[in-house]
């Protein structure tokens, strides 16, 4: 798969990582949750992008006037308007014009399975780049529930993915998490006590919070179409 679909996103003092996805595209990725009798979704639909998911702490103190800039291969665009899922470290952003046609990789509809290989991509390390580099891992285990030592950042439904060679740092947060081509989750928190980064991190997974990805989206009306 093309990572064409993770864009970098920044904001006055920050930066993160998210993916793009459509109404379209969680439409599908929802009804397949819903009917485990239609789960032979594609790998990804070709679309215009009208939003983008990320991790929710990222967009903490982000209600100014000033715009979240959103940069990708072929994208240069702007989001103002943002929603956290309740409970979980997602978030939604709509985009103020719809990013140029692209594929886009389905969301899963089902969780992800202890040992199932992962690559994560994200924009860690590199607040210029257009391209996101990518992380191979494995997944260790799910858990019902997550928090970070602030202890603002909670997940629900989370996943624990051990990265190797190289680890998940910040900047990553937001990367969508994919296997066999399916979107599983979002990157969200790294394990680091000490300053000791011990490459094991904690993924928000999709599956469980469909229903209320597509709630938000509706709480934006109508995205821009051009």
């Amino acid at each position: 798969m093309r990572s064409n679909h993770t864009v970098r996103l920044s904001a006055p003092g920050r930066y993160a990582s998210g993916f793009l996805v459509s109404k379209a595209l969680v439409d599908a990725s929802l009804s397949a949750h819903l009917d485990p009798g239609a789960r032979d979704l594609p790998p990804h639909l070709s679309d215009r992008a009208e939003f983008v998911l990320t991790a929710a702490h990222f967009l903490r103190g982000s209600g100014g006037s000033s715009p979240i800039r959103v940069r990708g291969v072929r994208l240069s665009g702007t989001a103002r308007e943002h929603v956290s899922i309740f409970g979980t470290d997602i978030g939604v952003l709509r985009l103020e014009t719809p990013a140029p046609t692209r594929q886009l990789p389905m969301l899963s509809p089902t969780p992800i399975r202890f040992g199932q290989r992962t690559v994560t991509y994200g924009f860690g390390g590199r607040s210029n780049a257009l391209v996101p580099k990518e992380l191979p891992g494995r997944v260790l285990a799910r858990v019902p529930f997550a928090l970070s030592r602030n202890p603002f950042t909670r997940v629900r439904h989370g996943v624990m993915v051990f990265n190797h060679p190289e680890p998940a740092i910040r900047g990553d947060s937001g990367g969508p998490v994919l296997s066999d081509g399916l979107v599983y989750g979002l990157q969200s928190m790294i394990t680091d006590p000490l300053g000791f980064n011990t490459r094991v991190a904690t993924v928000a997974a999709l599956a469980p919070h469909l229903p209320a990805i597509r709630r938000a989206m509706e709480q934006f009306g109508d995205a821009n179409q051009e």
